[in-house]
């Protein structure tokens, strides 16, 4: 049987697990016999005072044996648990992922080892055991009907998470940022090279962030410029740093080969801050759609500005986030002066305390989980509402339309998704800013209203598809128990309305005599 989530793998074996507990409370104290004295007590009252008391007899017995059978028949299928559910038979896989399905205690998650102790068998009814199964397949059989679009809100959900964790390296940004990017940003606004060629190619804003193509391929910037104090894992070059009189453990190496380096170089140490499965979930979303001219390197650039904005946003303004020390003692500069919009990847930073993508993440990332601790609620409290209903089948149908709603949400959860990813292709259809998309805010203003829009509509969306179909199939579920209820009742009815004609004609066929 299929679940929605980790998290379900355990809330399905805990919830059922309650609901035995339960209703074990509730046949000790005898309160599950409780229900069939008010069916006694309501048949022989009723007809006794409404009819005469050999037609009220014989009505009430009738009447007795109907409801006696239907409460019999809701304890059998739907109160008293029957079918063995183990820990085995739950089993989760993620949409559109490839792998195994995972089993509670086996899902290679932390839920894991905390619910350990309730990785045991239980028991569930028969009729709420079917209901499960055809809610799982159901929503199941929905989503794989969405089919599988490439991931580009998730990718750009996780990548705005990533920060720069390694403080050395932080501050080795910091060095480069006073170094490099100021002294040739301020350059160039001084002498106003014709880079129009260069412009062009890689878009107007290129001059205003650290790993500009245009700092690195003019002459007189990144190649002329140098660090001011040596840098941690660059080597001493004596032809280069000529100012030593005494080889160094480390050199000052010039910024073009300090960004540009495979090996050590920062830009290739700032991509190491990514996941490789993040890394490479975005590379492959972008050879599978395609964003025409928007390339491998473009995405790379956008991922390093991303991971520097979010860093940046992250950190207080007045806080010594930036300083350290080095291996030969030398205080490495802060970032602290560094005018953030000046740096480039900061851009975002007042935007993203104001934009929707935390609360986004947020949502989706506890949807989930909210759906199945209200399952684990229905299920627990089930045998509670199923006795107090003194075993109506009302209260069946109305368990099994609460059962089925909660479940179908993954399925409007992934439409919301699916609206999500394709909208985000058809407001940026050359990939340009989307991956990046914070780094545009503060100087785009049509690219900030697209995401804004964006996340507004999906936000809505998550919140507002599970709210509408719930009122709709509450609508309708009110009235299938009122259908329900009508049905069983009209039998009865029915022996009260046949007891009550028996009179009539007797009373008559008397007072003809008398007469």
């Amino acid at each position: 049987m299929t679940v929605e989530s980790y998290l379900e793998l355990f809330t399905t074996l805990f919830g059922w697990q309650q609901y035995n507990n339960l209703w074990n409370v509730l046949s000790d104290t005898g309160i599950v016999f409780i229900p069939f004295l008010f069916i006694l007590a309501k048949n022989f009252v009723g007809p006794a005072t409404s009819m005469e008391a050999k037609d009220a007899s014989s009505t009430s017995v009738r009447r007795m044996e109907i409801d006696i059978i239907l409460a019999l028949s809701v304890v059998v299928l739907a109160a008293q648990p029957f079918i063995t559910l183990s820990p085995s038979v739950l089993t989760y896989e993620k949409p559109c992922v490839a792998g195994a399905p995972v089993t509670p205690g086996a899902s290679g998650t932390t839920y894991d080892s905390a619910f350990a102790t309730i990785l045991t068998n239980t028991n569930v009814p028969i009729w709420w055991y079917g209901m499960m199964a055809l809610s799982a397949g159901a929503t199941h059989a929905a989503v794989n009907g969405i089919g599988c679009a490439a991931d580009l809100s998730g990718y750009r959900m996780e990548l705005d998470k990533t920060r720069i964790q390694d403080p050395v390296l932080l501050a080795e940004f910091g060095q480069f940022v006073q170094d490099c990017f100021i002294p040739s940003r301020s350059k160039y606004y001084r002498e106003k090279p014709n880079v129009a060629a260069l412009l062009s190619t890689y878009g107007e804003r290129d001059t205003e962030w650290f790993g500009s193509y245009v700092y690195r391929q003019i002459t007189g910037y990144y190649d002329q410029y140098r660090a001011s104090t040596p840098v941690v894992s660059w080597p001493y070059v004596p032809v280069r740093d000529t100012e030593y009189e005494s080889s160094p453990t480390y050199g000052r190496p010039y910024c073009k080969e300090w960004y540009e380096d495979s090996g050590t170089g920062l830009r290739r140490k700032l991509l190491d801050q990514v996941p490789p499965t993040l890394r490479s979930q975005g590379l492959s979303i972008l050879s599978s759609i395609g964003f025409g001219t928007y390339t491998a390197t473009d995405m790379e650039d956008d991922t390093i500005k991303s991971v520097v904005t979010a860093t940046l946003a992250a950190a207080p303004a007045t806080s010594d986030f930036a300083t350290a020390y080095n291996d030969e003692g030398l205080l490495r500069p802060s970032l602290i002066p560094v005018n953030l919009p000046l740096v480039g990847a900061g851009l975002g930073t007042a935007w993203e305390k104001l934009s929707f993508s935390p609360m986004m993440y947020a949502v989706r990332s506890g949807a989930p989980i909210v759906q199945s601790l209200i399952l684990l609620a229905i299920y627990m409290l089930l045998p509670l509402g199923i006795v107090f209903s003194n075993y109506s089948w009302s209260m069946v149908v109305t368990g099994s339309i609460a059962i089925f709603t909660v479940k179908f949400w993954s399925y409007l959860w992934h439409i919301a998704k699916w609206l999500e990813d394709n909208l985000a292709r058809a407001m940026y259809p050359d990939g340009t800013s989307y991956f990046g998309a914070s780094l545009a805010n503060l100087t785009d203003g049509d690219f900030a209203l697209k995401i804004m829009l964006i996340e507004m509509a999906t936000a809505l969306l998550f919140i507002g598809l599970p709210v509408v179909f719930s009122v709709i199939v509450a609508w309708g579920g009110y009235r299938a128990v009122q259908g329900v209820s009508a049905a069983l009742q009209s039998p009865i009815q029915r022996l009260g309305t046949a007891g009550r004609s028996v009179t009539d004609v007797a009373r008559a066929k008397v007072a003809s005599r008398i007469g």
